[in-house]
């Protein structure tokens, strides 16, 4: 038997073993280049093992015009390894669709290069097997961190800058593909980089560029112009030509302001920035370097509240039939008035609880005595919430409903507050993920609260925000609650 997107494997497993099936020989998708399975596991399985899809197609043909399938197997123990492989025409060179996107919330180029890191034979346990088919950073990180040694045995140097400049320089930027196919434009620099690493040609390039990549940042920070040096590190005269491709532009909201998700929803527009130079050619003796200049024209016509995200590389072109490039990025639009955290994505919740359900207004907690520990069954109250963007801080300052010593509180931006829980603020907090602190009382100070009825400011500042400007902060209010001691 054998998967499809129909009726997977492990239905028919299931299926199989309710009506008596022990014994099970499985082959993968012939429609498909992976060669995973997804099995069903019961103690009522007596053996399972696995063959190619051709081979599993023609036992199948023969079972169907009756003919009978003997299979003689040796015992695992004695038995030989064979590796079994064919060319992937269907996602061969594309960025695999768990890969995380960038760039960095300030605008830095990320990632620099990809590495090969779907489907990748691996040892494995010899308990498991020995060997396996695996993906992930698991796979592509130890790659790249052994091409970066092969480059500094040959360049005979660690420096990061060099590394960095050479992996990024000789990637070779690859075609978009949306997990079903690929289309005849680039995948963005901040899905792919400056492309898929290239060892060989990043140990013997004849030239060094500085940066390793330029971010044009957004349209609040937009740098007019980025000065490029390259520095001829070979044995000869070299003239470089200087040119540009762009990538597919994507905007990096959806519709409803949250980060588009790859690849249900991230919308692509060919509408991409033009790049001019103040110089299309420089020619360099071996060690001299010069420089050249790099303006670009952001997209016209976009919608710029949902950040539209555009890219492409830089293409240096020599006479010694070598080429390098530069990634660049840039966003059209405000990341300092873009919104990191809605109204609705800030509450109080009960720490117990599994619903993660906004409590009641004024509801009664009973926390440990104070500067005891919890070990009584008391549930506290717990501040959540889901940043809709990545935020540099989040504050949060209790306000007292019911007056309080004036030495007990200080004024912030209209309201009086005792302070914040220990523990915040928090920085550096990823989008789209439930956050929820407990808080038993304890202040940032040290101190506890006093028994009382209290709200809740929650604050996240946004990104490039200034964090003495109110107007830079996203703020949301709980709901009321009063807490008491044991």
């Amino acid at each position: 038997m054998y998967s499809t997107k129909h009726c997977p494997l492990s239905h028919q497993m299931r299926s199989a073993v309710a009506k008596g099936g022990r014994y099970f020989m499985v082959y993968p998708d012939p429609a498909s280049v992976n060669a995973k399975v997804d099995t069903y596991f019961d103690d009522r399985i007596l053996a399972f093992g696995m063959v190619h899809s051709d081979i599993g197609v023609h036992w199948t043909e023969a079972v169907t015009h009756g003919k009978k399938v003997t299979l003689m197997m040796p015992s695992s123990n004695s038995s030989d390894y064979h590796l079994i492989s064919r060319p992937n025409n269907a996602t061969g060179g594309a960025v695999s669709l768990f890969s995380t996107w960038g760039p960095t919330w300030d605008m830095e180029v990320k990632p620099q290069v990809g590495g090969p890191g779907g489907d990748i034979i691996s040892t494995y346990p010899m308990a498991l097997g020995g060997y396996s088919i695996l993906s992930g950073t698991s796979m592509s990180t130890p790659m790249v961190a052994g091409i970066i040694a092969l480059i500094a045995e040959a360049r005979g140097t660690l420096d990061r800058k060099i590394i960095n400049s050479l992996l990024s320089s000789t990637a070779k930027p690859q075609l978009f593909h949306d997990g079903r196919r690929f289309y005849d434009y680039y995948a963005p620099v901040a899905q792919q980089g400056g492309g898929l690493v290239q060892a060989y040609d990043a140990a013997f390039a004849t030239a060094i560029l500085e940066p390793s990549a330029i971010s044009f940042n957004d349209t609040d920070n937009f740098l007019s112009s980025v000065k490029v040096s390259i520095r001829n590190i070979g044995h000869k005269a070299i003239t470089y030509t200087i040119s540009y491709i762009p990538a597919i532009t994507v905007y990096a909201l959806n519709e409803s302001a949250s980060i588009a998700q790859f690849p249900n929803e991230l919308t692509r527009i060919r509408a991409t920035a033009s790049i001019a130079f103040n110089q299309d050619s420089i020619t360099l003796n071996p060690s001299d370097s010069s420089s050249f200049e790099v303006r670009a024209s952001p997209p016209l016509g976009l919608d710029t509240k949902r950040l539209p995200y555009w890219s492409g590389w830089i293409i240096i072109n020599s006479t010694d039939d070598t080429s390098i490039s530069i990634s660049y990025q840039g966003i059209t639009g405000s990341l300092r008035n873009a919104t990191v955290l809605r109204p609705e994505n800030a509450w109080i919740a009960r720490a117990n609880g599994t619903s993660r359900a906004e409590i009641q207004a004024n509801e009664f907690f009973v926390l440990p005595a104070s500067g005891g520990k919890n070990n009584t069954p008391a549930v506290l109250p717990s501040i959540a919430m889901k940043p809709t963007l990545g935020t540099p801080l989040v504050s949060a300052y209790i306000v007292p409903m019911v007056s309080q010593p004036k030495n007990l509180t200080v004024e912030h931006w209209g309201f009086k507050t005792i302070g914040q829980p220990f523990g915040f603020p928090k920085k550096y907090l990823s989008p789209g993920l439930y956050n929820n602190w407990q808080w038993g009382g304890r202040l940032d100070t040290g101190e506890y609260a006093p028994a009382g009825k209290y709200k809740i400011v929650i604050c996240a500042l946004r990104i490039f925000g200034n964090a003495t400007k109110q107007t830079d902060w996203d703020v949301k209010e709980t709901l009321p609650f009063s807490i008491h001691y044991q």
